[in-house]
């Protein structure tokens, strides 16, 4: 099995290991976005989900009230299906219900943030 480190958390992501469907060619993940849970670990700085033995994140660090949202990762067989959407947007409700900043390190990030911003989003840039 394929294996990838985060550098900062030590958490292990691992290649197309969920239950997956071909369908014309293409590999599908059996996990529709709408069934799963972003969670979020304050301890290693990162927001998460995992879909069998594979995890997506969002890494940050966190200086006073500021986040730097500097990577993230979804894993080859999840890309493409929202997963990488419903992290950023879990990541930046959780900057706007605590009354944080953040900076946008990664450029998926940033991507994301100009095709949803809002008037309350753009308050929280540092």
């Amino acid at each position: 099995m394929q294996q990838n480190i985060s550098s900062l958390t030590g958490r292990v992501l691992r290649s197309a290991r969920a239950p997956t469907q071909k369908l014309a060619g293409k590999a599908f993940s059996a996990y529709a976005p709408s069934d799963l849970k972003v969670e979020h670990s304050a301890a290693k700085q990162e927001f998460f989900v995992c879909m069998g033995d594979d995890c997506a994140v969002i890494q940050y660090q966190r200086t006073n009230n500021t986040l730097d949202l500097y990577h993230t990762e979804v894993p080859s067989v999840f890309r493409g299906q929202g997963v990488a959407a419903l992290l950023a947007k879990e990541a930046f409700n959780y900057v706007l219900q605590n009354n944080l900043k953040m900076k946008l390190s990664c450029d998926y990030l940033q991507k994301y943030y100009k095709d949803n911003l809002t008037p309350e989003l753009e308050k929280t840039l540092a």
